[in-house]
């Protein structure tokens, strides 16, 4: 039996959920258990509903989950063939989904109150959708499915842990007793749980903790673009799979995605409990798996791999010559928490703190940046990371990777080595990142195989 984990982060359209089907039919003799999160457009409108709901007007959240349908048909219409039964079940089940969001919502616009339990509930409608695509796209291609949803089978404490895991034993085996015995694919919406007074909860790790109590052979996470390779496919393509990694290398390489922080609680909750735990790029499933090593394990002395992201923008501002450095920058760590803006390094010096984020979320900070007369706010950047226990104290290979760059003439606005000393994250100007990339895969990892 094995276990494995779509995040929202691989599933952005039809052609990614066909990737399912073909995942599916590869590992049939594998019993595999699909626990899948929601289409990462569904997700982006239903956080959107979450500020509309509680306005006067009911048109703004009402036109919102309009567009959901209309979204979530398209997906399903794109994969499953008109006039079949299957697309006029999937048809059917969507609408009656929408009616109960809608119901939903309206109980919650007319009290003027969201907590926070209910807005998670709101968002697992998007797993739910997906969940319900995914099914009549196996059935018209004759895979066999069963269904749940996570709250039906995961009772878990309230900071969903792998200590919660007892709790759920008994009750979630009785409703999976047969599968073993069973050639169907279960498919499992993810990311709500009951506590013990069964109100519903967000649960980060819903996979890891099905892995655990069905003591999963192994635990799959699927993973979007190269994570896995030593660098971007497009952009290098021989570039290599890694076959095993550390868990802290796992953790710098995920920070660059949104979304890395549901992935390391998988890995942490699975590995608790001794579950073998690999990533896998969905859009290369047959480059082979990346096992990730225990917290305690060391992979080898090498250089993982060279990552990065676009669209970021550089903010640095100048230093009160009054305060010291360290309150700058623990006052800008706090304004980034309360706006839960998604950065990527913070660095400080006597006169400077530097600020790589997202260019879409610099906008948050105009009214922060009042309180300073200088800074500035650049864009048309890109972060690229080196990763790799390899580097640490290893100052002949941050020697090459500043000289060759500069011999590329791609300048290096800014430049942070991460403790413990196994990532070197640079900014670098966005119009470079495709040379960039080449000239350090080339000189970090192609050069050295040959």
């Amino acid at each position: 039996m094995i276990v494995m984990d779509f995040a929202s982060t691989v599933l952005k359209s039809a052609k990614d959920l066909k990737q399912l089907k073909n995942i599916a039919l590869e590992y049939k003799n594998e019993k595999p258990i699909f626990v899948i999160a929601g289409i990462s457009k569904i997700n982006q409108i239903l956080t959107e509903i979450c500020n509309l709901v509680l306005q006067t007007s009911e048109k703004a959240y009402l036109s919102k989950v309009e567009l959901i349908k209309t979204k979530s048909l398209i997906i399903g219409l794109n994969l499953i063939p008109k006039n079949s039964p299957q697309q006029e079940l999937l048809v059917q089940e969507i609408t009656q989904l929408i009616h109960d969001l809608k119901s939903f919502l309206k109980n919650i616009h007319l009290l003027k109150q969201l907590s926070s339990d209910q807005k998670d509930y709101l968002k697992a409608y998007s797993s739910k959708i997906s969940v319900i695509i995914v099914k009549h796209y196996f059935d018209y291609h004759k895979i066999s499915t069963t269904t749940y949803s996570s709250e039906d089978l995961l009772t878990t404490d309230s900071q969903c842990t792998n200590k919660s895991i007892n709790l759920s034993r008994k009750k979630t085996k009785s409703k999976l007793k047969n599968y073993n015995t069973s050639k169907k694919t279960l498919l499992i919406s993810s990311g709500l749980s009951k506590d013990e007074k069964e109100s519903l909860q967000k649960c980060k790790n819903t996979s890891a903790i099905i892995a655990c109590l069905l003591n999963s052979a192994k635990l799959i996470l699927w993973t979007p673009s190269t994570l896995i390779n030593q660098a971007n496919l497009k952009l290098c393509p021989d570039s290599n799979t890694n076959k095993v990694i550390s868990f802290n290398e796992a953790q710098e390489i995920m920070n660059l995605h949104i979304n890395g922080h549901l992935y390391i609680k998988n890995i942490t909750t699975a590995q608790n409990c001794k579950i073998p735990t690999f990533l896998q790029n969905i859009n290369s499933p047959n480059t082979g798996s990346t096992k990730i090593l225990c917290e305690d394990n060391l992979s080898p002395h090498t250089i993982k791999g060279v990552y990065s992201k676009k669209n970021i923008s550089l903010l640095t501002i100048q230093n009160n010559p009054v305060t010291s450095f360290s309150s700058s920058k623990l006052r800008l760590s706090s304004f980034i928490n309360n706006e839960e803006i998604r950065y990527y390094y913070l660095s400080s010096s006597k006169n400077y703190t530097n600020l790589a984020l997202n260019t879409k979320d610099s906008a948050i900070f105009n009214q922060y940046l009042k309180t300073y007369k200088n800074y500035s706010l650049e864009k048309n950047y890109c972060l690229i990371s080196i990763i790799g226990i390899g580097l640490s104290g290893n100052y002949k290979i941050l020697q090459t990777i500043i000289e060759k760059l500069r011999k590329a003439k791609i300048e290096v606005k800014s430049m942070q080595q991460t403790f413990p000393q196994i990532s070197l994250n640079l900014i670098v100007k966005e119009i470079d990142h495709d040379l960039a990339i080449k000239t350090l895969y080339t000189n970090l990892f192609k050069q050295n195989a040959n």
